[in-house]
């Protein structure tokens, strides 16, 4: 029996399964400029032209930032074809970032 806190769906095959066999991509906003500066001063408006996001295959699974889960570099590439990882992280990637998840993801399943 899955405990439902844990079941999540894959973005490729759309297959649930417990989140611990699946990889988690992950979203993250990098403030680099800075983020001292902004907390001190809680009037000033956040430039978000210093905000840049990472795409990172989470390996963790604890990290914040929005995420998206894939059971294999075959669903990688299906999501990715049919942009349902852009949508699910509200991001365009480029062909260097889709790259580098393939990768970390291959090199993940072996």
């Amino acid at each position: 029996i899955w405990n439902k806190k844990n079941i999540r769906t894959c973005l490729g095959c759309h297959i649930k399964q417990e989140k611990t066999n699946l990889f988690r991509i992950a979203n993250i906003k990098i403030n680099q400029d800075n983020e001292k500066e902004n907390r001190e001063n809680n009037n000033a408006k956040k430039d978000k032209t210093k905000i840049n996001n990472k795409v990172i295959l989470d390996e963790t699974q604890n990290m914040g930032g929005r995420g998206a889960y894939i059971c294999s570099i075959q669903c990688l590439e299906k999501a990715l074809e049919k942009n349902f990882l852009q949508k699910r992280l509200r991001i365009n990637l480029s062909e260097e970032q889709k790259e580098n998840l393939k990768q970390a993801i291959s090199k993940a399943e072996r």
